[in-house]
């Protein structure tokens, strides 16, 4: 009869030291990712605020430039502006439908980024609320940190 018993076994000790380390590791990774993701949904948010506003401006300077175009024309009828004054006010109705255009579709490409990202179907999304106003809101600080305990990592 023959027995061994390692009272001390460095090589034991030291994997099981490494085992903590990769285990440490895999769970601050996981934790980056996760923060990445909420991050990349925060931008992409704000980039969908930024062109709903960026296309209410459009809007309103077509409104402008329409306005502009029609009052021209009516003074180009009357004889007190000349045919380049006409001609300079169309391109400029022109030219701001075509940024209208682009920035309502800059609106829908950015919907759509930001759909794919939380796992929604464009259509199913609903509104954006661009007017980014804060509401104070009370939080029961022991109930939040026993559901994040229970939540699965």
């Amino acid at each position: 009869m023959s027995g061994q018993w390692n009272v001390l076994n460095l090589s034991s000790i030291t994997g099981l030291m490494s085992a903590r380390q990769s285990l440490k590791t895999a769970n601050l990774l996981h934790s980056s990712v996760r923060q990445d993701v909420v991050l990349a949904t925060r931008r992409q948010f704000y980039e969908v605020v930024r062109a709903v506003q960026l296309a209410g401006v459009s809007g309103e300077a077509l409104k402008l430039a329409r306005d502009d175009a029609r009052r021209v024309n009516a003074l180009f009828q009357v004889g007190s502006v000349s045919k380049s004054d006409l001609l300079r006010a169309q391109t400029r109705s022109a030219q701001a439908e075509l940024d209208s255009i682009v920035a309502s579709h800059a609106v829908v490409t950015q919907r759509i980024s930001l759909a794919e990202l939380i796992g929604l179907a464009e259509a199913q999304m609903g509104e954006v609320d661009t007017v980014l106003t804060v509401e104070p809101r009370t939080y029961d600080e022991p109930a939040l940190l026993v559901e994040v305990a229970e939540e699965p990592p």
